[in-house]
This record gives C-alpha cells, sequence and structure tokens, in this order.
C-alpha cells in the first residue's frame, strides 16, 4: 500500500527531531555534526511543508537519506 507524501512528511517531521537525543556530545566532533544537520533536516522538513516547497523537502531528504544507508550498512555488517 501506497503512503501520502503528506503523511510520510509529517511522520519524518515526528522522528527527525528524536535523533539528537541519541548523540553522545562526549565522543568528539562527530554527534555535533550530527545534531546540525539534523537541525537543519528538521528545519527544511518544516518550512518545506508549511510553504509546500518540494525544494525544501528534498534538501532535507539529501542530507538524511546518506546517514540512513549508512546506518545500514554498519548495522548489516556487525550482523555479518
Amino acid at each position: 500500500h501506497h503512503t501520502p507524501p503528506r503523511t510520510r512528511i509529517q511522520t519524518a517531521q515526528a522522528l527527525v527531531p528524536e535523533l539528537p537525543a541519541t548523540l553522545n556530545h562526549e565522543a568528539g566532533p562527530i554527534p555535533g555534526h550530527l545534531d546540525a544537520l539534523y537541525t537543519f533536516a528538521w528545519t527544511q522538513l518544516l518550512q518545506g511543508s508549511v510553504q509546500r516547497d518540494s525544494n525544501k523537502v528534498r534538501s532535507a531528504l539529501e542530507v538524511i537519506e546518506p546517514l540512513q544507508q549508512a546506518w545500514q550498512q554498519a548495522c548489516l555488517a556487525v550482523a555479518a
């Protein structure tokens, strides 16, 4: 079944703000960089939704999708 784009955007808007809580800021500079990326992505999702601007939503996706793929690869590597 196909989820409407608006619903997917709303789901992402609910999930992305939760990601910074998973970061250990004592682990060096990377968590701070990830926090900034998450904040940027969330802001773009919110603005894209309110302004109905698909370019802003696409900008958020361009940030989040590579991170999701990297986590997926890391999990597969650990499981192997």
